[in-house]
């Protein structure tokens, strides 16, 4: 059988896929329902997590992840809001859920050996706001940047009082291979699209915000059944 050097690449890649799945960190579908949040901290639970997951070491003892299942989920670095004190909540009630709101650059998930993944689908109550929220994906665990990547031509866009902004974001960032948008105000299920079968972070956060505001801008999300799967890649047939 004869092939062209782009099916033999699709080809090649797709074999060392398969054979890297080995050493996956999620084989069957999981959901991080976020349950574990309302344990005691001895227990790996707590109320706030200030760990900055898309860092190298950013999962400490006094800067603790949130894991279940064989993820890490916590924050960005972001070094304009305070250093360390950036951190995501437990929001109690009838489920427990991940909430965020503005005293964060957004929320930051990836496994914890640094693994692929399929991202299909969560739950998001963005009812209380107005705006956009992104969904990017990641072809790499860690992306220490995200908080000081620069617009293409160095825009500098306006903060919500309508002053230049003292930081720029929203990329395209490197090692992006997956964006999706939802509309503040929706309450319900998040379908992700297929650019996110195949990543090992991703990072959910206000529109044109890679860091907490410095500004009067605000938001408030509850994060909540968030599916995930084996990575998935497109081989020939």
């Amino acid at each position: 059988m004869n092939f062209n050097r782009t099916a033999l690449i699709l080809t090649i890649n797709c074999l060392m896929f398969t054979y890297g799945s080995i050493v996956q960190a999620i084989t069957d579908p999981i959901t991080i329902t976020f349950e574990n949040m309302g344990l005691s901290a001895a227990q790996g639970g707590g109320a706030a997590f200030y760990g900055k997951t898309n860092i190298t070491s950013g999962c400490t003892i006094s800067q603790r992840c949130y894991k279940e299942n064989g993820m890490l989920v916590g924050t960005i670095y972001d070094p304009l809001f305070g250093g360390d004190s950036a951190h995501i909540h437990r929001a109690d009630g009838v489920d427990i859920k991940l909430n965020h709101h503005a005293d964060a650059a957004g929320i930051y998930i990836t496994t914890e050996n640094l693994t692929a993944f399929s991202l299909d689908s969560f739950h998001l109550d963005a009812s209380d706001n107005s705006g956009q929220w992104e969904i990017l994906g990641f072809s790499e665990a860690y992306n220490p940047d995200l908080h000081s990547w620069q617009w293409p031509g160095d825009q500098q866009p306006k903060d919500i009082d309508n002053n230049p902004r003292v930081y720029t974001g929203s990329g395209p960032y490197p090692n992006q291979v997956a964006y999706q948008t939802v509309s503040s105000g929706f309450n319900g299920t998040v379908t992700l699209m297929d650019d996110f079968k195949n990543i090992k972070a991703f990072w959910i956060h206000f529109k044109g915000y890679p860091n907490a505001p410095i500004d009067t801008a605000s938001w408030n999300i509850f994060l909540n059944n968030v599916q995930l799967s084996a990575p998935q890649m497109h081989c020939l047939p």
